[in-house]
C-alpha cells in the first residue's frame, strides 16, 4: 500500500511540474535590412567636413606650449606641416585621421579661456584639483602640464554671446565613454568635443548644424 502510494504521489507530481513547465521560446536574431545599413551610413559616413578650418590655432598651441613639437611628430609624423602654418582648407575628418584630429582637439579644448572652463565644474568645484582630470592630467604631448594649460590662452577669440551659445551647446551634447556632458571635459573625448564646439561657434555655424556634425563626431 505504501508503495501504491508513493508511486502515486511521484506521478502526480511530475504530472503537476509538467503542467508548469513552459519550454524557453527561441527568438531568431534579426538580420538588417539594406534600409538599415544605409540608416547608419548617414549618421556614421566615411568622412565629414568639419566645416571649419584650423587657422593658427594649432601654430598658436604650439607656441604657447599646449603641443610640444618633436613629442607630437613622434605620434603623429603625418601633421609636421600643420604644426609649422596656418591652414585655411576645411577640415575633413575620416576613419584613419580621427586619432590625429581628437589629438589636435583635445589641448584645444582644455587650453582655449573661456566661460565653459572658468565658470563650469572644472574651473570652480574641482579648481584645486583641476590638474587630474583625463583631459588635463592625461595630455602629455604638450610642453606644459596640462593642468597648467587649463583655461590658459586665447587660442579662439570669443564675443560674450558666443561664450553664451558655447556653454549651451556643451551642455547639451553628452559622451558616449562616460555619459558627461561637454561642459564638464574632464576626459579626452570631451575636452576634443569641446574644441571642436568653440571652432565651430567661432565660425558662426548655425546650431543646429553644429549638433549634426557633433553626432558623426562621437
Amino acid at each position: 500500500m505504501k508503495r501504491i502510494l508513493l508511486t502515486l504521489l511521484f506521478v502526480g507530481l511530475a504530472f503537476y511540474l509538467g503542467t508548469k513547465y513552459v519550454a524557453p521560446v527561441t527568438v531568431p536574431v534579426p538580420v538588417p535590412k539594406v534600409a538599415d545599413l544605409s540608416q547608419t551610413a548617414d549618421v556614421l559616413p566615411d568622412s565629414i567636413d568639419l566645416g571649419i578650418s584650423w587657422g593658427d590655432v594649432i601654430v598658436k598651441m604650439v607656441k604657447g606650449g599646449a603641443i610640444d613639437r618633436e613629442k607630437f611628430l613622434k605620434r603623429h609624423p603625418e601633421a609636421e606641416k600643420l604644426l609649422q602654418e596656418s591652414n585655411t582648407n576645411n577640415i575633413i575628418m575620416t576613419q584613419e585621421n580621427s586619432a590625429l584630429i581628437l589629438n589636435l582637439l583635445w589641448p584645444l579644448g582644455i587650453t582655449n579661456k573661456a566661460k565653459v572652463l572658468s565658470e563650469g565644474v572644472m574651473g570652480t568645484k574641482y579648481k584645486d584639483q583641476v590638474g587630474s582630470f583625463a583631459s588635463t592630467g592625461g595630455w602629455t604631448l604638450g610642453s606644459r602640464d596640462g593642468g597648467k594649460l587649463f583655461d590658459s590662452q586665447t587660442l579662439i577669440k570669443l564675443t560674450s554671446d558666443q561664450e553664451d551659445l558655447v556653454q549651451k551647446i556643451a551642455s547639451n551634447i553628452y559622451r558616449p565613454c562616460c555619459g558627461n556632458n561637454t561642459a564638464f571635459p574632464d576626459c579626452n573625448h570631451g575636452a576634443g568635443m569641446l574644441g571642436f564646439v568653440e571652432m565651430a561657434v567661432a565660425a558662426a555655424m548655425p546650431e543646429d548644424e553644429i549638433y549634426k556634425k557633433a553626432l558623426i563626431i562621437n
